[in-house]
């Protein structure tokens, strides 16, 4: 999907998290969203305070919403493995898979923190408790049990 196509339908989510379909002229869901995408309509989530294309971190939602739903979670080998090696960077660790190329992460528009946000995010950052001794090097390649390589991709 080209996420700069004027042809996209544009949700936008408001402060209080409320996402609007300007097409429709309606409130709708993170369900309804959901709906949309087993359509293919081509959609893109854009934050309405700070006009950034949020559809990524939104999809990613309803994927972890489907998940608490379902009761069905990846392996914790998994989880844990996402957590050590890449710092809990889900997409990071999809790429070192060999699932997308990690060049498509660098064309993402990343969000910027408020400036409210920075100013915690320094202080957090600099406290003794976020110091690297005990992070593992984000560079080193997980390790994948064989079997749970299989499930990623849909197959079982």
């Amino acid at each position: 999907m080209n996420h700069k196509n004027t042809e996209d339908k544009i949700i936008k989510r408001y402060r209080n998290r409320k996402l609007y379909d300007t097409k429709q002229s309606c409130y709708v869901t993170l369900n309804d969203i959901a709906k949309m995408i087993h359509k293919d309509e081509p959609i893109r989530v854009i934050d309405n305070n700070t006009k950034m294309d949020i559809t990524a971190s939104t999809l990613t939602q309803i994927i972890f919403e489907t998940e608490k739903k379902t009761g069905i979670y990846p392996p914790l080998q998994i989880l844990r493995q996402i957590i050590q090696h890449e710092n809990g960077n889900l997409s990071n660790f999809l790429a070192k898979l060999g699932l997308f190329d990690k060049k498509e992460l660098a064309n993402q528009q990343v969000p910027k923190p408020q400036k409210e946000e920075q100013g915690n995010l320094q202080s957090r950052n600099s406290s003794p408790a976020n110091s690297n001794s005990g992070v593992a090097n984000s560079d080193a390649q997980p390790t994948i049990l064989p079997s749970y390589n299989k499930s990623l991709d849909g197959s079982l």
